[in-house]
Parts: structure tokens; C-alpha cells; sequence
């Protein structure tokens, strides 16, 4: 995405599922595999709306993680064990 919407519009850069959720319960962060979250980079004021459906953790282009509604994802990222 072009560096200028990035630095205008910092969430149009958020597109990516990093695979970790509230699903389960709100607030409380766990990896698809359901092992909880240890480490985090939120954005600042993330993460944001306890009461909505922002269940997904998603990272943003300059590495910081924002939670939004699952409909807003464009990209996955996943771990594969070899």
C-alpha cells in the first residue's frame, strides 16, 4: 500500500489476521490454537470497543496490532510446523 495512506489514514494499512482472537472471552486474547497471548505490540489506545465485535487481532503495516471485526481482514498470516 502506498506510504502516503499509510501516514494519513494509519488503519487503511491494517489488513492482515495475525491468527489471535477474543472470541472466547472478551478481553482475553488466545492464538487460534487457543494457547493465550504472552506477547503484544498494540497501537496506542488498542485494544479498543470491549463491547463490540472487534475480535481480531490484526498487525498494521509499521508492526503495531489493532483488534477489528473479522470482516475488515484482507490477509492471513499462519504457522505451518515443518
Amino acid at each position: 500500500m502506498d506510504q502516503d495512506i499509510c501516514d494519513t489514514d494509519f488503519w487503511r494499512c491494517c489488513k492482515t489476521w495475525i491468527g489471535a482472537n477474543d472470541q472466547d472471552i472478551e478481553g482475553v486474547f488466545q492464538w487460534k490454537n487457543k494457547e493465550n497471548v504472552t506477547y503484544v505490540n498494540w497501537s496506542s489506545g488498542e485494544p479498543s470497543s470491549p463491547t463490540s465485535a472487534e475480535d481480531c487481532v490484526r498487525i498494521c503495516d509499521r508492526g503495531v496490532w489493532n483488534d477489528a471485526d473479522y470482516n475488515l481482514i484482507s490477509n492471513i498470516i499462519c504457522e505451518k510446523d515443518l
